[in-house]
């Protein structure tokens, strides 16, 4: 189970990071050349993402409130499941929302690469 790709593991943990990473290089762009207010969050599935990515400050305000490490691990387990649904429902390139949607990948690999940074991870780009 600790291994399980599909499972509440690291391993699910770390392929989502390379699945986003896999993405922008296919996109061939230069994420920060992406004018932000491209972002536009207009189907369910990016919207519960962006939703979940939110929660952020809050999972960490947590912590520091009780020190249970936990909660950043379960608020991971959510948001990968979370980016997986997006994955599934929004393609990303060579659509037309392909800049707004790049965004909300990099959005998501920011604060896994956070969150791998606090829990003394380092992330791969490739599985």
């Amino acid at each position: 189970r600790m291994l399980d790709a599909k499972g509440n593991s690291a391993v699910f943990l770390f392929y989502a990071y390379a699945r986003i990473r896999s993405i922008q290089r296919k996109a061939g762009i230069e994420i920060g050349s992406i004018d932000q207010n491209r972002l536009e969050v207009k189907h369910p599935a990016e919207r519960d993402l962006a939703l979940k990515l939110l929660q952020f400050p809050d999972v960490i305000e947590a912590i520091l409130a009780d020190l249970h490490l936990h909660h950043l691990t379960d608020y991971l387990w959510e948001l990968c499941n979370t980016l997986t649904t997006f994955y599934m429902k929004c393609k990303v390139l060579g659509e037309e929302a392909q800049s707004s949607r790049l965004l909300l990948c990099e959005a998501t690999r920011k604060v896994l690469l956070k969150s791998f940074e606090l829990l003394g991870f380092t992330p791969l780009d490739k599985i």
